[in-house]
């Protein structure tokens, strides 16, 4: 079994000029068998049009994050500041949590940052799901700032699949995978997946504007489908008899018996 892109959920996002948390909600509706769900989230705790004037107010250890996934809690397995800490990072993030062994069905989608100073914030949540998932990698993150291509490198099996989410503050747009999603307002985020084919893989996108970025690229490697016991096998055992008794009169024939046994 290979893994398949399975569902795109409706997305959320969520702002405020001058507050201490953000909540968005979201519906997804999963099909399918051996499903993970992949939630990216881009959030910021300043404004970020103030570009290199920014006020430092919060950090990522002041924040609480969280998704859940029809009531499930998804684990965070990611995250990655935008710029990292090269010259001209901002107080913004891209995270990525997952959930596997996801039932078939409609569930709603909570996302939530809260904590540090009060300061202009956004949040933006978006799930995809996948089939065919046994198991989720580790994610490979990259960051940086300027005008640049953003790109990341993982590697998943040939039966396998590539999921990057990147996030910046706008002007992304060419993605050179299958892309799934893409917002620029606000705070950016785009989700996008390829095959994965035992090989390296870099997940491009293209930027029109400068500024820091970060990005994670995640590697989902497929359900096994192989047979665990051996297959049954009956053969029938047919067993006859046949019995010739005595004539009464004139020429009398021995009695004998035959057996015939078929295994």
């Amino acid at each position: 079994m290979a893994v398949f892109f399975d569902a795109i959920g409706q997305g959320g996002s969520d702002g405020h000029p001058f507050y201490d948390s953000q909540r968005t909600e979201h519906k997804h509706v999963a099909n399918g068998g051996d499903i993970a769900v992949l939630a990216g989230i881009s959030y910021s705790v300043t404004d970020l049009a103030l570009g290199p004037w920014i006020i430092w107010d919060s950090t990522l250890g002041d924040l609480t994050r969280k998704v859940s996934y029809g009531g499930v809690d998804m684990q965070p397995i990611g995250v990655i500041q935008w710029g990292g800490t090269a010259p001209g990072a901002v107080d913004a993030w891209t995270e990525v949590f997952a959930l596997a062994g996801v039932p078939a069905g409609e569930a709603q989608v909570v996302a939530a940052v809260w904590g540090g100073m009060n300061s202009q914030r956004a949040l933006r949540c978006q799930t995809v799901s996948y089939t065919g998932v046994h198991s989720i990698g580790t994610p490979i993150i990259a960051s940086g700032v300027g005008n640049s291509a953003v790109t990341a490198t993982a590697t998943a099996t040939a039966a396998g699949r590539i999921v990057g989410v990147f996030g910046t503050r706008s002007g992304m747009s060419g993605y050179n995978g299958s892309q799934r999603f893409l917002s620029n307002d606000g705070v950016g985020l785009l989700m996008g997946d390829a095959p994965g084919t035992g090989s390296p893989q870099g997940q491009t996108v293209t930027r029109q504007n400068d500024g820091p970025w970060a990005g994670l690229v995640v590697p989902l490697q497929a359900a096994d489908t192989v047979a665990t016991c051996e297959p049954l096998i009956v053969e029938p055992t047919i067993s006859s008899r046949v019995h010739r008794a005595p004539r009464t009169g004139g020429l009398r024939r021995k009695v004998f018996k035959v057996p015939a046994d078929f295994q």
